[in-house]
């Protein structure tokens, strides 16, 4: 906590700590489970599927927060996308030795 929340701080609403539960458990099981995937996986194969969080988080944004998405985002996740299936390529040849 920085000296400046101290002068702006609020209290969490009662009614709102159930809500802090559910994110918390959520929170710790997915963190849990990637640590449990990544035992038995090696990252550059799960890697890929972390990039549905930006297929889902432009579903929400665009559905619930009426967000817009524009040429900018596009090209940021074409990127970023792109070079994490480059990695996962480049690494793919690298264990096989093609």
């Amino acid at each position: 906590m920085s000296i400046i929340s101290l002068f702006i701080w609020n209290n969490i609403p009662k009614e709102d700590y159930l809500w802090m539960f559910i994110m918390c458990l959520l929170s710790a099981s997915s963190h849990f489970m990637m640590v449990k995937t990544l035992q038995i996986a090696e990252a550059f194969v799960i890697q890929p599927f972390s990039y549905l969080q930006l297929v889902f988080g432009s579903i929400i944004g665009v559905t619930i927060f009426s967000e817009s998405i524009n040429s900018m985002v596009v090209l940021g996740v074409i990127v970023v996308i792109g070079s994490g299936l480059f990695t996962t390529w480049r690494e793919y040849k690298k264990k096989y030795n093609i």
